[in-house]
């Protein structure tokens, strides 16, 4: 019985890694809210989860998860009534180019809304499954949503588009169609963030493959995230892609003194490559990832995001640092909404979580690329991606957080498929 239960909850992961690229549509509306797959498939998980009691569940960072949803439960349900009449961004939680009107704080049904997903996110935090399972929800989300993708951004004209823009509460880019490419996202600041990721986790796998199909797979996967990171031009990922490289440049060095390090001379060989060919492109490099985030801050949509911004740092000044509550005001940054919506107290709790998953995902070999694609969501969002319901950023971090599998009954890390064999360019090794 247990392992039938393992094998429906296996089941259900990967539909929850299959509903991460696609958060910005929706299974269906309810009225103004749209409700993503992602959150459709994470409420059957964690409902799966909770009537299963299994017991080999990670623990790591549960209590910070269970602490951030108190406090942000208990300034959702006072702050608008405390803070009444105190000036917020209106249309809460709606991706727009036009900056939401400014109105007096009160209860909006985007305060039950992002309390429901917040809700849900640490729920599953709190019954993820073993690292196993979670780096293969990890590599499905990644592999289907680079594929999806790149056939939508090949596809000519822009039929493709009505296939996932449902949404009531997203207003999809269509000034940019054409000139930056935004695939099945709202924008292509979505599309740029979670391309960066993408590139970020294929990069880390390709090194780690074992055989020449898994780097060929992870290789040719990398390559087209990347591409799509450059089509979608976005001032946001360009900014997650500093932070990427500097983190690629400390984790090389960190795994390079360490004693029990065996360098092949292959590996050598292409370390020196790399090196050589990262100093020859550095100024083009460096230029590129310069003149996108000047051109997106200095454009229309640049004043737009400084001016959200401006908002949320004097509502957490006007809160005494205690925050609004969740949904009740908006900004581009997501460490401004977080201090604006939930104040330094939800800030720190958040940021908190964030470490101890980069923390014990770069500590394990097999982690780091999901390690690796964290830093990239978390830069992007924190430099201009103010979503917290995003489902790549809590997957990632269930991910990180994940305790080893310590049970024979654990399905290999390198499958795509719950429990099966098989094989799409993944790493077997899991410790």
């Amino acid at each position: 019985m247990l392992a039938v239960q393992r094998r429906g909850s296996a089941g259900l992961l990967t539909v929850v890694g299959a509903s991460v690229p696609f958060y910005d549509s929706a299974m269906f509306n309810v009225g103004p809210l749209a409700v993503s797959p992602y959150y459709v498939a994470v409420s059957l998980y964690v409902l799966n989860s909770l009537l299963t009691q299994d017991e080999e569940r990670g623990r790591r960072g549960t209590a910070v998860a269970w602490f951030l949803l108190a406090y942000g439960i208990a300034i959702t349900l006072v702050g608008p009534l405390i803070f009444a009449g105190q000036t917020v961004v209106g249309d809460a939680g709606v991706a727009t180019q036009a900056f939401g009107r400014l109105e007096p704080l009160d209860y909006t049904i985007s305060n039950l809304a992002q309390a429901a997903y917040l809700t849900l996110n640490v729920l599953f935090i709190v019954t993820r499954p073993a690292q196993a399972e979670m780096l293969r929800v990890v590599r499905v989300a990644f592999v289907l949503g680079v594929g999806v993708a790149c056939a939508v951004a090949l596809t000519p004209g822009a039929a493709v588009h009505s296939l996932f823009d449902n949404s009531a509460r997203n207003s999809y880019a269509v000034i940019s169609e054409g000139l930056r490419e935004r695939a099945q996202f709202a924008e292509p600041s979505h599309l740029g963030a979670f391309a960066l990721a993408a590139s970020a986790y294929f990069a880390l796998s390709l090194w780690r493959a074992g055989d020449v199909r898994q780097k060929l797979f992870d290789g040719a996967l990398f390559l087209a995230a990347l591409g799509l990171f450059v089509s979608a031009a976005s001032g946001t990922g360009a900014a997650g892609a500093a932070a990427v490289l500097v983190a690629a440049f400390g984790v090389s060095v960190w795994q390079g003194i360490q004693p029990e390090t065996k360098i092949s001379p292959v590996a050598a060989l292409s370390a020196v490559v790399v090196a050589i060919g990262a100093m020859l492109a550095s100024p083009r490099i460096v230029s590129w990832i310069t003149s996108v985030i000047s051109g997106r801050f200095e454009n229309r949509s640049g004043g737009i995001r400084s001016a959200e911004n401006d908002v949320a740092w004097r509502t957490m000044v006007d809160t005494w640092g205690l925050g609004v509550g969740l949904g009740s005001t908006r900004s581009s940054s997501l460490l401004l909404l977080l201090l604006a919506s939930v104040g330094l107290f939800g800030t720190i709790l958040f940021l908190l979580l964030l470490a101890q998953s980069l923390a014990s995902g770069f500590a394990q070999e097999s982690s780091r690329p999901v390690g690796m694609a964290l830093v990239g969501t978390a830069a992007a969002a924190f430099a201009s991606g103010g979503l917290l319901a995003a489902p790549v950023l809590w997957v990632l971090l269930a991910a990180g957080l994940s305790d080893r599998c310590q049970s024979a009954d654990c399905p290999p890390a390198w499958s795509i498929r719950p429990g099966g064999a098989g094989s799409l360019g993944g790493e077997r090794n899991v410790g």
